[in-house]
C-alpha cells in the first residue's frame, strides 16, 4: 500500500514525492493485521479529507495555521517558522460530533472558538411524523415455519 506525502495535489506528479510504503508479508504472525492496515489506511483517507476541507487562512493568535494536504495534521507558522505541536499557547482541537467538523478553543473559553473545516457529515432529520413503533402479542403473530 502506498501513500503520497505531497503537500499538494501536483506535488503527486513530482517523482521526488516521497511516499509511504506499507508491506503486509502473506506470513504475518504476530505483525499488523491486514484488517489493522485496511483501518489505518481508512483513517489516513479521513484525514487527507481534513485537510482537503480545511479552511484557509486560519489564524490562532498571531500563528498562521494549515492542514497538511496528505494526513490533515495540523502545523502552524509563527515568525517564519513552520511547526508542529498539539499545544499552541493554551489552544486544543476538538471535533463536533454532529457534524464532523473540527475547530480550535482557546482555554476552554467557547467565546473563543475557531473553525478548521467545514461539517463532513449530519445527523439525518427526524420522520415526519413521527414513526409509531405497534407492539404485536405472541399469541397473534403468524407461525411461518410450523413450530
Amino acid at each position: 500500500m502506498l501513500q503520497f506525502r505531497a503537500s499538494e495535489k501536483k506535488d503527486i506528479n513530482d517523482a521526488k514525492c516521497e511516499i509511504d510504503c506499507w508491506i503486509f508479508p502473506p506470513d504475518n504472525p504476530n505483525g499488523t493485521t491486514l484488517r489493522l492496515a485496511f483501518y489505518r489506511f481508512l483513517v489516513q483517507g479521513f484525514r487527507r479529507c481534513q485537510g482537503l476541507r480545511g479552511f484557509r487562512d486560519m489564524r490562532l493568535d498571531r500563528a498562521k495555521v494549515s492542514l497538511g494536504y496528505f494526513n490533515g495534521v495540523p502545523s502552524w507558522t509563527i515568525k517564519g517558522v513552520n511547526q508542529q505541536d498539539p499545544m499552541l499557547e493554551g489552544w486544543m482541537r476538538y471535533l463536533q460530533l454532529e457534524t464532523g467538523a473540527f475547530y480550535w478553543m482557546k482555554d476552554e473559553d467557547p467565546n473563543t472558538v475557531v473553525w478548521e473545516t467545514g461539517q463532513s457529515w449530519s445527523a439525518p432529520p427526524p420522520p415526519d411524523p413521527p414513526v409509531e413503533m405497534v407492539v404485536v402479542p405472541d399469541e397473534e403473530l403468524e407461525d411461518l415455519y410450523g413450530l
